[in-house]
């Protein structure tokens, strides 16, 4: 009985299509990324620029785009956070790695703090 379901779920599986992509050249090489230090004001700002669309935006592809601006934002930052924390793994006597890591790990709750108050404005939008 457990073979047969389990061979039903992977046949499931195998339908829907889940699985690895066929392609692997969208992927960027770790040796080929690069670190930019996560402008917090930037952040801010398409934090700003979305909660202000909730409440103002005309159209729903207005505030579309400032949340699709924030939630770059918020990846970037994330994605910036993971590279110097592995590259400060690395060598954790290099002093410009660990420095880059504790500016990271000093400021990883805004970006979700900035997710909250981006929800609640968009709690409280018109295009609710």
């Amino acid at each position: 009985m457990r073979k047969l379901l389990a061979l039903l779920l992977v046949v499931a599986l195998l339908l829907t299509g889940c699985g690895f992509p066929q392609r692997w050249d969208f992927y960027t090489p770790f040796s080929e990324m690069t670190y930019t230090r996560p402008d917090m004001d930037h952040l801010q700002q398409t934090l700003d620029a979305a909660c202000a669309a909730a409440k103002n935006a005309m159209t729903m592809t207005e505030l579309e785009n400032r949340i699709m601006e924030y939630y770059t934002a918020y990846d970037r930052f994330f994605t910036n956070y993971n590279l110097a924390y592995i590259h400060y793994c690395q060598d954790t006597s290099n002093a410009y790695w660990s420095e880059e890591q504790a500016f990271c790990a000093e400021y990883a709750a805004v970006p979700d703090a900035g997710l909250e108050t981006l929800y609640q404005a968009l709690a409280g939008s018109h295009f609710r």
